[in-house]
């Protein structure tokens, strides 16, 4: 892969350093993609090969703004144990695990992103997708 400048990021250009994380970038910032599924959503080819491998200082330069999540994801974020979908672009918090479980949540959770909690205020919020007793 060709090294690529924060000076020619374009826009929806992926780009990752050493670590397993994927990055969607522009000249002004980067965006973590919290998993494969939405990588694709957000246009990535499944075979990864339209991602560009950078340094990680080059990585470490560029600012970083909210993760970039998608349709059917599942997240939560850090010191908050509420975990949400995605549906409609929103994150709809899921009522209690029976509700999450029936959507499609892993009963280990393990199918749950942590988000940094620094990046709650950065999405939309819906009703739960759970029925109310």
């Amino acid at each position: 892969a060709v090294p690529l400048r924060a000076v020619n990021a374009e826009e929806g250009r992926f780009i990752k350093g050493s670590g397993a994380g994927i990055y969607a970038a522009t000249r002004t910032q980067k965006r973590w993609i919290i998993n494969p599924a939405c990588y694709v959503a957000a246009g990535g080819r499944p075979d990864f090969s339209d991602t560009s491998l950078v340094s990680d200082s080059e990585l470490a330069a560029i600012p970083e703004a909210a993760p970039v999540v998608c349709e059917k994801a599942y997240v939560k974020f850090s010191r908050d144990p509420t975990v949400y979908m995605i549906q409609g672009g929103l994150l709809r918090p899921f009522s209690d695990p029976p509700c999450a479980f029936k959507y499609g949540v892993a009963r280990n959770w393990s199918n749950v992103v942590t988000l940094d909690r620094k990046w709650n205020t950065s999405y939309g919020y819906g009703a739960t997708p759970c029925s109310k007793p």
